[in-house]
C-alpha cells in the first residue's frame, strides 16, 4: 500500500499540463518526506528527486487512461497555487483525495486512501527544494 501511496503523489508532482503565472514550485533537487499518519504512524520515509522547469511549471493532478479502473473525478490547481484532486477506483472499490500547498521552494499536503473497508490510510507529504539538479554530461556517440 505504501507503494501505492507514493506512486500516486509521485504522479501527481510529475504529470505536466498549462499553468498560468509563476510556478507554483521552483525546478530543481528536492527532498521529500511521506509519513503515515493513520492508522499506524510510521517513521517518515525521506527521498530526494530532481524536478525539471516543466514540470515545476506545469503541476497537475495524475492523468489517467480513459478505460483504467482507476479515474480522476475531480481535479484543479487554484491561484493560490493549491492543488487538489479526487481518484476513484470502481473495481478496486478504493477512493483518494490529495491537497496540497505549493510555495516555490517547499510545499505541504495530504494524501487520504479510502480502501473498501473504510478505513482511510492518511499521509503527510512535504518537499522542500535543497539544490539545483547536476547537469547531465553530454556523452560522445561511439565511432
Amino acid at each position: 500500500m505504501k507503494t501505492f501511496l507514493s506512486g500516486i503523489f509521485l504522479i501527481g508532482i510529475a504529470v505536466v499540463a498549462a499553468a498560468a503565472g509563476p510556478p507554483p514550485m521552483n525546478a530543481g533537487k528536492w527532498q521529500i518526506t511521506m509519513q503515515t499518519i493513520t492508522p499506524v504512524m510510521t517513521d517518515p520515509s525521506v527521498t530526494t528527486v530532481c524536478i525539471s522547469p516543466d514540470d515545476a511549471a506545469a503541476l497537475s493532478a495524475p492523468k489517467t487512461p480513459p478505460n483504467a479502473d482507476c479515474q480522476v473525478a475531480s481535479a484543479g490547481l487554484s491561484a493560490q497555487s493549491t492543488l487538489d484532486y479526487t481518484i476513484a477506483c470502481g473495481k478496486a472499490k478504493v477512493n483518494s483525495s490529495a491537497h496540497f500547498a505549493y510555495s516555490g521552494d517547499h510545499f505541504e499536503g495530504t494524501l487520504t486512501v479510502t480502501p473498501a473497508d473504510g478505513h482511510p490510510i492518511v499521509q503527510k507529504i512535504s518537499g522542500v527544494r535543497i539544490d539545483t539538479c547536476p547537469v547531465p554530461v553530454a556523452v560522445p556517440a561511439p565511432h
